[in-house]
C-alpha cells in the first residue's frame, strides 16, 4: 500500500536524524533508501517492524485510534519521560510514534554498525533490539521532533491524517470463462424478462398476480434450481396464497427459454 503521508513521515524522521548535531553521518541517499524500503500495511494482528532493509508500518496496529488515549511503549522503558508512554489525541499522533519507533530500528541496523561508538569491539550496543543503541536514536527523535509535534496538537499536513485518507483496496476482477459469461448474460436477460412480465401482467389484468422466482441450493444436491410460480393472491377460503408451480430450470439459459415459452402460453390462455 502506498501512503504518501507515511512516506513523508519517514522522510521527516530521517531528515531530523540527518542533522549534524547527532553525528550519525546520515546522507540524502540514506533518507531516500529509508523511504524506498518502507512498507505500509493495513492488517489486524500484525506488528510493525524496522530493520536494515525494511520499515513496516501497520495502519491497523492495535494502538492506533482516533480517540485520545495513552500510547504505550515496551515495558523496559515505558516509564521513561522521553521515550516511554505518551498521551495522544488522534490517529496521526499514533502513526507518528510508530513511524519514529520503526525508523529508529532501521537506523540502528543500517547506520549504527558503521559508527564506532555503537559498533566498537566489546560493546556493539546497536545489536540489542531495544538496547542502548536503539534508545539513543529513538530519544533523538522523540525529544527533539515527535514529542513537541504531538504536544502542540497541530497536524503536520494540511489536515489531520486519518484512516479516511488511506487508499481504498483494489478489488481484482475475476476472469470469467466463456461459460460463466454466457450464464451471466442469460441471468440478466431472465431477470429483465421476469420484471417485464410482472409489469405487463399487473397492467393488463389489474389484479394481484405476480411472478415468484428464486434460487434454491441444497434442494437438488446443491445444483442450480430455479422455480417459477404464479401467485393468484390471497384466497379467503384456504386462508393462504394460492399458486401454481410451473417448472424448474437448472441453468439460466434454460430458465430464459422456458420463462418466455411459459409466459407466452399463459398469456394466450388468459
Amino acid at each position: 500500500m502506498k501512503v504518501k503521508q507515511v512516506e513523508k513521515m519517514v522522510r521527516a524522521c530521517m531528515n531530523q536524524l540527518k542533522k549534524k548535531e547527532y553525528e550519525l553521518g546520515i546522507t540524502k541517499a540514506d533518507v531516500d533508501a529509508a523511504v524506498r524500503v518502507l512498507q505500509v500495511i493495513d492488517k489486524n494482528g500484525v506488528p510493525g517492524c524496522g530493520g536494515r532493509a525494511i520499515i513496516k508500518i501497520n495502519m491497523s496496529y492495535w494502538q492506533h485510534s482516533n480517540e485520545p488515549h495513552t500510547f504505550t511503549e515496551y515495558e523496559s522503558y515505558n516509564e521513561d519521560p522521553v521515550i516511554g508512554k505518551h498521551e495522544v489525541q488522534n490517529f496521526e499522533h499514533c502513526v507518528w510514534l510508530q513511524v519514529a519507533h520503526e525508523v529508529s530500528h532501521h537506523v540502528q541496523y543500517a547506520i549504527c554498525p558503521h559508527i564506532k561508538r555503537f559498533s566498537r569491539r566489546g560493546s556493539k550496543s546497536y545489536l540489542k533490539p531495544h538496547g542502548d543503541g536503539f534508545k539513543t536514536i529513538y530519544r533523538f527523535l522523540r525529544r527533539d521532533f515527535i514529542n513537541p509535534l504531538i504536544d502542540t496538537n497541530d497536524s503536520y499536513f494540511h489536515h489531520w491524517f486519518s484512516r479516511e485518507d488511506l487508499p481504498k483496496p483494489e478489488v481484482k476482477k475475476k476472469k470469467l470463462t466463456k461459460e460463466q459469461k454466457e450464464n451471466n448474460s442469460y441471468r440478466a436477460k431472465s431477470k429483465k424478462l421476469l420484471k417485464t412480465w410482472n409489469s405487463l401482467w399487473r397492467e393488463k389484468y389489474n389484479y394481484d398476480i405476480y411472478i415468484e422466482h428464486g434460487l434454491q441450493h441444497g434442494m437438488s444436491g446443491g445444483e442450480f434450481n430455479f422455480e417459477l410460480a404464479l401467485y393468484s393472491g390471497y384466497n379467503e377460503d384456504s386462508e393462504d396464497y394460492s399458486y401454481d408451480l410451473r417448472d424448474h430450470a437448472h441453468s439460466w439459459k434454460e430458465a430464459y427459454v422456458w420463462i418466455g415459452e411459459e409466459m407466452k402460453e399463459i398469456m394466450e390462455v388468459l
